[in-house]
């Protein structure tokens, strides 16, 4: 009700403005028109103000003085195709430079490999080749062999540096033949450059001449138009003082209105916020029904998982328990099997034996007492480590056939503080452990008596290389 009495109210001051607005438009249209023109004036005066100077700028540009370059080179076609025969030469040569340095370098390796075994050969007892003792026939065989070598090295060393030296100096004249077909480029782009400078300072002439006729008559055009603005435009401010609004009066009954408005505009917005409770109350009530279904189904979930909780815990997992002890019970004992078996093998001490306990950690016994792992020496430690290592693959590698990597073992230096009787007995060990493949990383020399293929490797300045 409140709403509909003020957009009546509203109505009737507006049928008060209406009749003052008409008046007003009147005036205000005539405002409108007198201001373009006076822009449009303004607008003028500057366009013929920004001719003037345009035309005193193209009568500059008209009178400038012309000069045609002179000076004659190839075309740049043949001085391109030339670049391009040197560059490819230049190419070629710096490719067989690199391949005789790294040929050099080859033999260079090569021959300080022969050096280092001349430097030996004397201390030498077993051949690296054949892994026999040397004698000193022997031995006179290998110096003279890798003297042979080593002066072999020289003579195709001395033929490359001569390779090498030829092309050097190609290279050399190559890139000052490429340098002075560059620089006969570059004076050939300057010569071109300042012909085209002249075709454009020509041009620019002749279109300066065109357009200074062009501005003439556009500036006449303009004063004219600017003179009849001028007329009409006092024409309208004749007309404006004719017409009369009380401006006082047209400001008060468009504040009454706009203040009706606002009121009537305050109760939709009061109208809407209700409307909007209303909503709001309508879905918290909603919202509440499902949350007490959703309780209701939590609480029946809650009951099943209290019996299932029970059943685990008084059942199920004293079964699991038992399973789990028969199985494990299996696992300790072929782990220990092979793990006692294995380390009384590499073991040169009879008196130390090793077992394990009920969570799989190693017993050492010696002379009758159990003793710490920290008292034991080096190669012990190792025969520990070792045998332990290899017992529990084979187990779990029994025991697990998901495994992929069960035909497959990497061992790190397995023979830290070994004496030579333990080296050989590893290798017994290993072909017991049933492996397919065994990769070892040693540095004792006699590993490689019971292995199938080697690979040594060097480090030189902290990069490690296949030699």
């Amino acid at each position: 009700e409140e709403i509909k009495k003020a957009g009546e109210e509203a109505k009737r001051e507006s049928e008060k403005l209406k009749l003052m607005e008409e008046e007003n438009k009147k005036l205000t249209q005539l405002k409108e028109k007198i201001s373009l023109l006076r822009e449009k004036e303004s607008a003028l005066q500057e366009k013929i103000s920004s001719l003037k100077k345009d035309s005193l700028y193209w009568k500059e540009k008209a009178s400038t003085d012309l000069k045609e370059p002179e000076g004659k080179t190839r075309s740049m076609e043949e001085i391109r195709k030339e670049l391009k025969l040197y560059n490819e030469k230049l190419e070629e040569m710096q490719g067989k430079l690199l391949e005789a340095e790294k040929k050099i370098s080859v033999l260079e390796s090569r021959k300080k490999e022969s050096g280092v075994l001349l430097e030996n050969i004397e201390s030498l007892n077993v051949c690296p080749k054949c892994k026999q003792k040397v004698d000193g026939e022997h031995k006179k065989l290998i110096e003279a062999e890798e003297k042979e070598k080593i002066r072999a090295y020289e003579e195709k060393k001395g033929k490359l540096n001569e390779i090498r030296l030829r092309a050097q100096n190609n290279i050399k004249v190559l890139k000052e033949k490429i340098e002075l077909l560059r620089k006969e480029k570059e004076k050939h782009d300057l010569i071109e450059a300042e012909k085209k400078h002249y075709e454009e300072k020509k041009s620019l002439r002749e279109e300066a001449k065109k357009k200074m006729g062009e501005i003439k008559e556009r500036i006449e055009k303009d004063e004219k138009e600017m003179k009849e603005s001028e007329k009409e435009m006092k024409s309208l401010e004749e007309e404006k003082e004719k017409i009369l609004v009380d401006e006082k009066v047209y400001a008060e009954i468009k504040k009454s209105i706009e203040m009706i408005k606002e009121k009537e505009k305050s109760k939709e917005i009061e109208r809407a916020r209700m409307l909007e409770e209303i909503k709001g109350v309508k879905e918290r009530l909603e919202e509440t029904r499902k949350e007490i279904t959703l309780k209701e189904k939590a609480r029946k979930e809650k009951e099943h998982l209290e019996v299932t909780e029970h059943w685990v815990s008084s059942h199920f997992t004293s079964v699991v328990s038992t399973i789990e002890r028969h199985v494990m019970g299996a696992v300790h004992a072929e782990f220990t099997e092979y793990f006692s078996d294995w380390f009384s093998k590499l073991m040169e001490d009879e008196t130390i034996s090793a077992t394990l306990d009920d969570t799989f950690t190693p017993i050492i016994t010696q002379n009758g007492h159990d003793t710490y792992i920290e008292n034991l020496s080096g190669g012990e430690k190792t025969s520990v480590a070792l045998s332990y290592r290899l017992a529990l693959n084979k187990v779990v590698n029994d025991f697990v056939s998901t495994i992929k990597t069960k035909d497959i073992i990497i061992l790190d230096e397995p023979t830290d503080g070994f004496s030579s009787d333990q080296l050989d007995k590893v290798r017994d060990v290993l072909i017991e452990a049933g492996m397919k493949q065994t990769i070892i990383v040693s540095h004792d020399a006699k590993m490689e008596s019971f292995m199938e293929h080697i690979i040594r490797l060097a480090k030189h300045e902290h990069e490690s290389k296949i030699i």
